[in-house]
Parts: C-alpha cells; sequence; structure tokens
C-alpha cells in the first residue's frame, strides 16, 4: 500500500452545507407536519421515504446545525423505519405490520401487490446502518431476504455479488470471500459495465473492501489507517465528479463510518485523522436505545 500523509487535510465536496442550521430547523418541521398527517391516516404511508428523511436530516444535522447527537438519533430512525419498510414490502394480503413513532404506534396492512418493489441499493444502505447500530439480527435478516422475487437483481449484478462479499465477510452467508472478490474485481473491469458503474466501483466499493479486508485480517492500526484515508479520498473523488454536482448526497460515508465503529469497537481503532465523511461522535459513541420522542428544534 502507498504511503500516506494522515496530517494532510482531507477535502469535503459539500463544504456549502456547513453552518445553515436553519435548513435543518425547516426540515425537521416539514417531517413533523408529515408525521402529523400520518397519525390521522397512515393508510398510504411510505415508510422507506420517512426513512430517507432521516438519512438527510442526519447529514443536514450534523454539518449545517453542527449537532452530532442529533445525527446519530436521524440515522437510528432511519435504520428503524428502513428495516420496517422492508418488512411492509415482503408482506402478504392479511398481514400486519406494528411501527412506532412518536406519540403512537401504527398498524400497518400490507402493501399492493404492484407496490412491493425493492431496491438492492436501499438493501446496501439498510445492510450498513445495522452494522452502525449493531443490529446483527438485521443483517441476518437482509441477508435472508436478498433473493426474494421483489428484488431485481438482474438489472445490476455486480451488486448482487457484492451483497454475496458483505454476507461472507460478516459470516452471515457461507462462501469463499476472496474468490467472490476477485469474481466481482472480474466482472467489474472498465470494459464490462457502465462508466459510471466503473467509477462507483473505482472509487466507492473497492476502497471499502480493501478497508474489510484490513479489519477483518486484522491488520495493524497503521495498516488500517492509511486504507481509510486513502478510501475517503477516493470517496471524495466520486462524489465530486462533474456529473455529481447538485446532488447534496454522500456527505456521511454509511459504509466506511460503520467499519470505523467495528475497528473501534474490536481493536480500539481510531482514524488519527479527521473526516467529514466518518463523524468521530458516531463511530466511538456507546449502543444507546432507539428513542421514539419527537424530536424539538435544536436551540
Amino acid at each position: 500500500m502507498q504511503s500516506v500523509d494522515l496530517s494532510r487535510p482531507l477535502p469535503f465536496h459539500l463544504e456549502r452545507l456547513k453552518g445553515h442550521a436553519w435548513v435543518y430547523q425547516e426540515r425537521l418541521e416539514s417531517l413533523d407536519r408529515v408525521m402529523n398527517m400520518i397519525r390521522i391516516d397512515s393508510r398510504d404511508i411510505d415508510l422507506l421515504s420517512i426513512s430517507n428523511r432521516h438519512l438527510a436530516l442526519a447529514s443536514e444535522a450534523l454539518h449545517g446545525a453542527a449537532a452530532p447527537a442529533r445525527a446519530f438519533e436521524h440515522l437510528q430512525q432511519m435504520h428503524y423505519l428502513g428495516i420496517k419498510g422492508y418488512k411492509r414490502k415482503l408482506m402478504v394480503d392479511g398481514d400486519t405490520l406494528s411501527v412506532k413513532i412518536p406519540a403512537d404506534t401504527l398498524v400497518l396492512k400490507s402493501l399492493p401487490a404492484d407496490n412491493r418493489f425493492l431496491s438492492y441499493a436501499d438493501w446496501t444502505i439498510y445492510f450498513w446502518s445495522a452494522v452502525l447500530h449493531d443490529q446483527y439480527q438485521d443483517i441476518t435478516y437482509l441477508v435472508s431476504i436478498k433473493e426474494a422475487d421483489n428484488f431485481n437483481w438482474e438489472l445490476d449484478p455486480p451488486s448482487h455479488m457484492m451483497s454475496d462479499i458483505l454476507a461472507g465477510f460478516f459470516r452471515v452467508k457461507a462462501g469463499d470471500v476472496a474468490a467472490l472478490i476477485q469474481d466481482f474485481v472480474s466482472a467489474t473491469e472498465f470494459d464490462k459495465i457502465s462508466t459510471a458503474s466503473y467509477e462507483h466501483v473505482a472509487n466507492v466499493t473497492l476502497p471499502t473492501i480493501d478497508v474489510m479486508l484490513k479489519i477483518f485480517g486484522g491488520a495493524e492500526e497503521s495498516q488500517y489507517r492509511q486504507a481509510m484515508y486513502l478510501a475517503l479520498q477516493s470517496h471524495d473523488k466520486f462524489y465530486s465528479l462533474p456529473r455529481m454536482a447538485g446532488h447534496s448526497v454522500g456527505d456521511i460515508s454509511l459504509p466506511l463510518t460503520a467499519l470505523a465503529k467495528l475497528a473501534y469497537r474490536k481493536f480500539g481503532y481510531t482514524l488519527g485523522f479527521y473526516s467529514d465523511y466518518i463523524p468521530e461522535y458516531i463511530y466511538q459513541i456507546e449502543d444507546q436505545a432507539i428513542s421514539f420522542e419527537q424530536l424539538e428544534p435544536i436551540s
């Protein structure tokens, strides 16, 4: 691995988000209005959409309002509602699902048959959030459902291959991880997938795999830190591409933050450098139960 200078500041492609606490406050109020309507009529509630709102609010709380503790609460809600949303998508006619929200518990019926499609991109997000929140029963659940007919992995075979790699790393599914990685690398060469997919694989997926290899392989802290630093450089490179301009995404790396927490818990490893993409508060926080209290504006 190339030697890197960990004292050299890492760039952050969304510096413009910082210092705008009012954006967080306005969008929190917007979520409150949505939740108030849901308490009146929850038939059409889209749990995955509410989950995505919490992910966006986590970003705004962290970077706009400089409130990492609040950001963590939103990430907890994001994961809880995302897993509930997945379970609802897999329900059959006649099933019901209980979902806690502030000041209420909803009992939801199954969705129409034409509204049960599941996204492989969301699967990856919730896998990593399960790792972040130490919800290993959710990791097992996600692996158990990934071959359901609700997914259409044929649209993105590399993502299906990556799901097998993740299942192997976390020992949820038997498999030769080294062989799976080699197959993935071969299948994602430049001339075999679209340019956009290749850019994501080269700058996001493969560096993340390298960090996993360091952690699960028991690498020294110095090796782990260098792998993380390079992965974050590549992460910034991807989200700084011209085609990503105007998209306020990628400001929290869920995979790398989850892996940072795993390394911290398993070995006591820290990053040894600052990065906006991996909030120190979130990867070093002690476990805490999810709260279903109403989130008040930040004073």
